[in-house]
């Protein structure tokens, strides 16, 4: 309920796909919510040895509305590779939303374009955790699951890297795609 986060709760939504929300309470505001929650897998990836591990270089497919950005730390760098400039605009506009503005404490980066090739641009062994998140709804960026798309994600990790890849669908499943 939102009175647990303190009042109002702003959500980014595309048609039947929730893409992010945020409380506007300032005791909640950059507590990221609902599939990025502290508690959930996402969460406990960026939450796991916090304090202990040096500054990481992630990278994530799809921004919503940057909830991520709030599990940055002083001297992290995170990359946003978001397809579409208009989410760019929406999740930076502090009238809407503002993990990347006001929570984010590491350096926030954008690259639009198509992720598959904007990331293959990227060195291997960069990043300490990649997150790959442009899978909801019915529109499946099914080139993003490939084989060959998959390689490339792992090749950008560093050796102890961590590759989350989130997968939400009504219709498919896509779970033992991503496995195989």
């Amino acid at each position: 309920p939102v009175e647990a986060l303190g009042g109002e709760v702003r959500m980014l939504a595309h048609g039947t796909t929730l893409h992010g929300a945020q409380a506007t309470s300032p005791d909640f505001r950059c507590r990221p919510l609902v599939y990025y929650a502290p508690e959930t897998p996402i969460g406990q990836v960026f939450t796991h040895d916090f304090y202990q591990a040096p500054p990481r270089r992630i990278g994530a497919v799809g921004l919503g509305t940057g909830a991520v950005a709030a599990y940055t730390r002083p001297g992290d760098r995170l990359t946003f590779y978001e397809i579409d400039p208009l989410v760019v605009r929406i999740s930076t506009d502090k009238q809407h939303f503002t993990y990347t503005t006001a929570c984010a404490q590491g350096q926030i980066d954008y690259v639009i374009g198509d992720a598959r090739l904007t990331l293959a641009k990227q060195p291997d062994e960069a990043f300490d955790i990649l997150l790959i998140d442009a899978f909801s709804s019915d529109a499946v960026p099914a080139h993003l699951l490939t084989v060959e798309a998959m390689k490339g994600y792992l090749a950008k990790l560093k050796p102890n890297g961590v590759l989350i890849v989130h997968l939400t669908n009504r219709n498919l499943e896509l779970r033992s795609p991503a496995m195989a």
